[in-house]
């Protein structure tokens, strides 16, 4: 047991495994997702008697629960890092046989990830993740204001790799992804002549896309990309208008003699959702575009503002201004007028002083605009859960996030430019088939280690390996990479996992197949293939460098 002391340094149970309070009842000091009760003791045969569940992942920042096969919740942790980290589950009255448990970790922009671990009594049990990005290139595009004046910048959804995307010192802001992932909307210009513009997220040409005089802005795109909502007031009171795609046509589709703000479309493209105060105070109501009818959502009078339609259509989030802090809340998009917001949705923590909320593509993490003092950021927060991360940083003001996915290859798989001294080649990886390697090897792409290797072995014709950072074939990352059958085969350009006598050795080593090796099949991990420049590979040599790797960002 000395070894658990060890491993997990905390007063209250080291207390309980030798001090000279032997066999009394000792308070118990919690590890991360504990399971026990609040206020209650364990005797320190109850301890020898546990077991220690260690889950280790990386990146960090993930929510982790444990369950029983049935179902059970036997403890959670929240972990708010963004490197590598690890959580501890101690669990008591284990039975003689063991305790089938499922380990879950959920991070925005990854991948949920799912394991069932089975711990003995008496016993000390690694779990080891590392996650998967959902889509490697997904982004989180934000406003960060400077001065008087804002510019648009994007981000992982972890928030990291924060760059920026359009800034121009023309004030831009409400930043929307088109649904293809192809372009970003947002206003720009002083006030009184702003306009909406285009920005191609591949040419990086940014047109303009409405520009009626007055104010256009808070556009919205229809999630088919077929119809662009927007807020104008080129013809008097700020009113909801929806055009074509390109910016023709527009039409009103809220009436004159209020102040319309905040569309957002219903999943189905024929609804939307806006603040409005036609009633009064600002309420929430909804327009069909297709018979013109407005209902009222809200009624309150305070102001309701900002409402944010999920994708999966079940809920709008919202803001209510109430005094001086807005209140972030739910609500069915269903419920008749006067049921009250679905609370119990939001990290309690954050519910106050939290506004301009949006939603990640699979309805489950809302971004929200948080006021502290004179800044303001946004963070993730995972719906019925407590959990939350920082997008942006803690010391900017940023606000008006929101959640895009850039183009795919027609393949729907990432693809990444791996730049040598020979020239490029661009690879596909397998993320369905290959999910651990996959994940492993973006882990590093995402640190940077490739970067400045060379090639450590050529064989002529057959395959060319690179990876290691030691240039001979012995070197790898602080970890070893456990094989993992992918059923991939080793044709001609196939991408695979180099390990040694061990199939578990894996780490950073992989090879280029430069002809179908057959031989390989079912005893290396093969996760990816060359789309592009496969005749460059061919002519790697010993000692070629590779300058880097990169997402290819859909070219």
């Amino acid at each position: 047991m000395l070894c658990l002391i060890s491993l997990v340094p905390r007063p209250g149970w080291c207390q309980a495994a030798g001090g000279p309070g032997r066999g009394l009842p000792l308070p118990v000091t919690p590890l991360p997702g504990e399971v026990t009760a609040t206020g209650s003791v364990r005797t320190e045969r109850d301890y020898l008697d546990s077991s220690l569940l260690v889950v280790r992942f990386t990146p960090g920042g993930a929510e982790v629960t444990l369950t029983s096969e049935a179902g059970e919740e036997l403890g959670r942790a929240i972990d708010r890092g963004s490197d590598a980290y690890w959580t501890a589950f101690r669990l008591f009255g284990v039975p003689r046989a063991g305790l089938p448990c499922v380990v879950r970790l959920a991070k925005p922009g990854f991948a949920d990830a799912s394991r069932t671990v089975t711990v003995p009594p008496r016993s000390l049990v690694h779990a080891d993740f590392v996650l998967a990005r959902a889509s490697g290139l997904e982004r989180i595009a934000y406003c960060r204001e400077s001065g008087q004046t804002a510019d648009i910048w994007w981000a992982w959804p972890d928030g990291t790799h924060a760059e920026p995307l359009v800034a121009t010192g023309d004030d831009e802001r409400d930043p929307c992804f088109t649904p293809d992932g192809r372009a970003l909307a947002y206003a720009a210009g002083p006030p009184g002549g702003r306009r909406i513009m285009l920005l191609d997220l591949v040419s990086r040409e940014a047109r303009t896309l409405v520009d009626a005089g007055g104010d256009q802005h808070s556009p919205c795109f229809s999630p088919d990309g077929r119809l662009l909502a927007f807020v104008s007031d080129r013809e008097g009171d700020p009113d909801i208008f929806v055009a074509a795609a390109d910016g023709s046509g527009g039409r009103r589709v809220s009436r004159r003699g209020a102040t319309d703000a905040s569309p957002s479309f219903a999943p189905d493209g024929k609804q939307i959702v806006f603040a409005t105060d036609r009633w009064g105070s600002m309420d929430l109501a909804i327009v069909s575009l297709g018979t013109g009818r407005i209902e009222r959502l809200t009624d309150d009078p305070r102001d309701e503002t900002d409402p944010a339609w999920s994708p999966d259509g079940e809920t709008i989030a919202y803001t209510l201004r109430a005094g001086s802090r807005p209140i972030l809340k739910l609500r069915s998009s269903r419920s008749p007028l006067g049921v009250g917001p679905l609370d119990d949705g939001l990290p309690a923590r954050v519910a106050l002083g939290a506004s301009q909320p949006a939603w990640s593509p699979d309805s489950r993490v809302i971004l929200s605009s948080v006021v502290d003092g004179d800044r303001r950021r946004v963070l993730g927060l995972r719906m019925r859960t407590d959990w939350m991360i920082p997008v942006t940083p803690e010391t900017e003001r940023c606000s008006d996030a929101t959640w895009g996915r850039l183009p795919t290859p027609e393949e729907g798989l990432p693809r990444l430019r791996v730049r040598t001294s020979r020239g490029d080649i661009v690879i596909e990886l397998d993320v369905a088939r290959a999910p651990a390697t996959v994940a492993n090897f973006l882990r590093l792409v995402d640190a940077g280690f490739y970067n400045g290797l060379s090639v450590y072995r050529v064989s002529p014709g057959q395959l060319v390996q690179l990876g290691c950072p030691l240039g001979n074939g012995t070197g790898g990352p602080a970890w070893t990479l456990p094989f993992e059958n992918t059923g991939l085969p080793h044709h001609r350009g196939a991408i695979s996992m180099v390990h040694g006598d061990d199939p578990n050795s894996g780490g950073s080593q992989f090879m280029i197949c430069l002809t179908d090796l057959p031989a390989l099949d079912g005893s290396f991990a093969a996760f990816g293939r060359v789309v592009q420049g496969l005749d460059t590979a061919e002519t790697l040599q010993v000692g070629d460098t590779i300058a880097g790797i990169a997402a290819t960002n859909g070219e």
